[in-house]
């Protein structure tokens, strides 16, 4: 096959077959972290072997804002 400067082409596939297997060499192979989730209640300990790439979760307590029972008043716009 001849491209339209008359020169001829070669089949490409070979070499870039080569590059690829080139490429997959020369990958730097790395390993994705495993991430923990913790769910704690609050009171509970602090969990153990909590690292970089853990995500600790406290559930509080509900919380009483109001204890009089009274809530503030809503602003009239």
């Amino acid at each position: 096959m001849r491209d339209t400067g008359g020169k001829f082409l070669m089949g490409f596939g070979r070499e870039i077959e080569q590059l690829k297997r080139r490429a997959n060499k020369a990958v730097i192979h790395t390993r994705i972290p495993d991430i923990k989730v913790h769910v704690i209640n609050e009171g509970d300990p602090y969990p153990e072997g909590v690292d970089m790439w853990s995500i600790v979760i406290k559930i509080e307590d509900q919380k009483d804002y109001y204890p009089s029972g009274a809530q503030p008043a809503k602003e009239n716009p």
